[in-house]
């Protein structure tokens, strides 16, 4: 019975068992001053506890001990009924012994375990015995209270994500159409310019929202690329991170981003996101251009002309131009793409100071000390701000039929971006290009009067059909999405530089029949370029360069001699 009684002391002790056995020893050894009857059966219990290696076995090895203990003594006495009181009085005593100790309280038992501790290397673990909680027993009571509160997140009822496969198409051999991003957008719950972001982020390259909802991307992708972003984009975005429940919101909180969970209404802070035209960091991408020297090789070392051009044209439409400059004068030429334009980069942006920063970039990779820079309609715009705001990286200005005002033809032209995007479809199956210009110089001339009355609008603006070749398609030459969606910009002039000026000598040449520079936009052009000069050709209209290049050609060629 003392045996049996102990078992539940040796399993809360298990580990440090050997150790705390030395003080029942000493009982043993005064309970032999009694009697040597009791010697053999403390020797038989010793060794009992040596050998015992489980606790789950402890009180069954304990009766078998006692039952051989018993037999002996019983055949050796012949019925000595002393000696089985004695053995039996000496059990009372330890268990009794034993009894009170386990009666002392919970303040004597703990201090047992301290000391207990204190001598062996393993640490025993006495959280049942103060009644505190363990960690895992505290993380399920945390989950169980927001079980209770949420009765849906259970296993079996989470709420689950289901998106459609991203729609990707390619366009002509250097982009990449995303048609249902609007679509997903709305699934996710999230705005377009965010997703937006982080898709350019992801994929290192640039990119736009059509009228459409869909995303016109620069460059090559495949559906599982943009999957692949999806999926990571979800996961830092989209699901909560702590009942995994895509019920969630995104907001804006002091210029950081927090995301609401309308599940178990967490909250929390997510990190921001670079756009991808503004993540790369360092250069910018090198504007395309194309570069003319005299056919002798004889070009002044000092001199270099810069051509920007204006909304919808390329650098080839001063390919004669350039050459006839070069040519004549002597002068190395340089004719650039502007950004969303032939074949520079597609941005997000298209504001002055990033096209501005553009032509600084041109100018400083050349590296010509007498620099003369040349811009025409918004190109112009454009040489203006670096004139105004790096007088010192050009020695002459040339301003062709553009004013630093708002634009005469700020009502006509966003309707011809929007006629262009909204027909590019009516043309495809035309057996060739100079068919399809045909096609959709018909669709203009039946979609605005102004379009039908000026022939010469027409073809500059079918100019920029282009036959892609890999595809079989008919693709613009210009991102018609973005620059649609900043022609408010594009037709004004940045009232930041009202009060600024600059004394760059400046040319400015218009068209007779222009309506870009009037009576009413000299005072400012006096106040901003106090040095400048103003010639009108006659008979020519906005695309005075096109229209009268003789005469064109005539007035610039004296601006290009610098001393």
């Amino acid at each position: 019975m003392a045996d049996g009684g102990d078992a539940p002391d040796d399993s809360i002790f298990d580990l440090s068992k050997k150790k705390k056995k030395k003080k029942p020893k000493d009982d043993a050894a005064g309970a032999e001053k009694e009697g040597d009857e009791n010697t053999p059966t403390e020797q038989q219990t010793a060794t009992k506890e040596k050998k015992s290696k489980s606790v789950a076995f402890a009180a069954e090895a304990s009766e078998n001990q006692e039952n051989q203990n018993t037999e002996p003594a019983a055949g050796g006495a012949a019925g000595d009924d002393d000696d089985d009181d004695d053995v039996l009085a000496t059990r009372k005593k330890k268990k009794k012994k034993s009894v009170k100790t386990d009666a002392t309280g919970e303040g004597d038992l703990q201090k047992e375990t301290t000391t207990g501790t204190a001598g062996d290397e393993t640490a025993i673990d006495t959280t049942s015995v103060q009644g505190e909680y363990t960690y895992d027993d505290l993380l399920t009571r945390v989950f169980n209270i927001i079980r209770e509160k949420n009765p849906n997140v259970i296993e079996g009822e989470k709420i689950k994500l289901t998106l459609k496969p991203p729609q990707v198409a390619r366009i002509g051999t250097k982009r990449t159409s995303f048609s249902n991003f609007g679509e997903i957008c709305k699934s996710l719950k999230r705005q377009e310019k965010h997703l937006h972001q982080y898709l350019l982020a992801e994929l290192g390259t640039n990119g736009s929202i059509d009228a459409n909802n869909a995303l016109i991307i620069k460059g090559r992708f495949q559906q599982k690329q943009i999957e692949s972003v999806l999926r990571s984009y979800i996961k830092e975005y989209v699901i909560c991170k702590t009942c995994r429940s895509p019920d969630t919101l995104l907001q804006k909180e002091e210029r950081l981003s927090v995301l609401l969970c309308n599940n178990c209404r967490s909250r929390y802070f997510v990190s921001g996101i670079k756009t991808g035209f503004q993540a790369q960091v360092g250069k910018r991408a090198a504007t395309p251009e194309d570069v003319y020297n005299p056919p002798n090789g004889k070009a002044d070392p000092e001199r270099c002309l810069i051509i920007a051009h204006g909304l919808f044209g390329f650098r080839t439409n001063w390919r004669s131009l350039a050459k006839a400059f070069s040519e004549r004068a002597n002068i190395k030429v340089v004719s650039v793409d502007m950004r969303n334009h032939g074949d520079s980069p597609y941005t997000t942006t298209m504001t002055y100071d990033d096209m501005a920063a553009d032509l600084m970039q041109t100018i400083r990779k050349h590296n010509m000390p007498k620099t003369i820079l040349m811009g025409h309609s918004m190109g112009g715009k454009a040489a203006m701000l670096v004139a105004l705001q790096e007088p010192a990286l050009i020695r002459k200005l040339i301003i062709v039929d553009i004013a630093p005002t708002i634009s005469a033809s700020v009502g006509e032209i966003p309707k011809y971006a929007r006629i262009l995007l909204n027909n590019i479809q009516k043309i495809q199956h035309e057996k060739d290009i100079v068919a399809a210009r045909r096609a959709m110089d018909k669709i203009l001339q039946e979609s605005a009067e102004s379009l039908r009355q000026n022939k010469s609008i027409r073809d500059f603006l079918l100019m920029l059909i282009a036959s892609d070749e890999s595809s079989g398609q008919f693709v613009w030459r210009a991102n018609l999405e973005v620059l649609e969606e900043h022609m408010e910009d594009i037709m004004l002039f940045p009232t930041e530089f009202d009060n600024a000026k600059t004394n760059v000598d400046t040319l400015f040449i218009a068209g007779g029949k222009s309506n870009y520079i009037t009576d009413q936009s000299i005072p400012k052009m006096k106040r901003l370029f106090p040095s400048h000069r103003l010639i009108r050709i006659p008979n020519a209209g906005h695309w005075v360069h096109s229209e009268r290049p003789h005469d064109f050609l005539k007035c610039v060629l004296p601006e290009l001699e610098i001393k």
